[in-house]
């Protein structure tokens, strides 16, 4: 019985030997290989460093929009605190927190005149009661324009908003004016 394990480890310990790898006969040098052990030692550190890293920092949500209230697109960027410039048609969404159920929202806008044409924005609230965005205006925003709807069925929590820019006034215009959304808030 001693005979027959001792032989079996001889035979696992001959399998488990790494033979060197031998020159090729034409001159050339072997390419360098990884063994699996660097590869799960690298894969593992990698895994680490991932898990090391640190998450992304949690949106710093109000009832008035902050930086952090918007998801921005390659046509968007904050020029200063929370003012969100839209630089050609494009559409931005945004959050806001609500402790209790909102009574109204405000829009500030402001457009830029460029070669006689005004920004067109629409305006818009997620409905999470139908489930779809509800259209609240479509304005041309000449200068600063501050507008406020009144809000019915939006529950406390994280309220939606969308404000689109596809269009100038007059139409047909080749320019893009600037619309800037100087701030959104939600009123109780």
């Amino acid at each position: 019985m001693r005979r027959v394990l001792v032989s079996m480890l001889a035979v696992a310990l001959a399998a488990c030997q790494v033979q060197p790898e031998k020159e090729p006969s034409d001159g050339q040098k072997p390419q360098a290989t990884k063994s699996s052990s660097q590869k799960n030692s690298r894969d593992l550190n990698a895994k680490d460093k991932v898990a090391a890293a640190p998450t992304s920092k949690p949106k710093k949500l109000g009832p008035k929009a902050t930086a952090d209230s918007y998801e921005l697109s390659d046509a968007c960027k904050i020029v200063s605190g929370s003012v969100l410039r839209i630089m050609h048609f494009a559409s931005v969404k945004g959050e806001l927190k609500a402790e209790k159920p909102p009574k109204a929202i405000r829009f500030t806008l402001e457009g830029v005149l460029h070669e006689g044409f005004y920004p067109k924005a629409k305006l818009a609230i997620y409905d999470p009661a139908a489930k779809s965005w509800q259209t609240l205006d479509t304005l041309t925003v000449k200068g600063t324009v501050e507008k406020k709807y009144p809000l019915s069925n939006i529950p406390a929590g994280t309220v939606a908003f969308l404000v689109r820019y596809d269009d100038v006034e007059p139409t047909g215009g080749q320019v893009r004016p600037g619309l800037f959304v100087k701030s959104v808030e939600l009123e109780f």
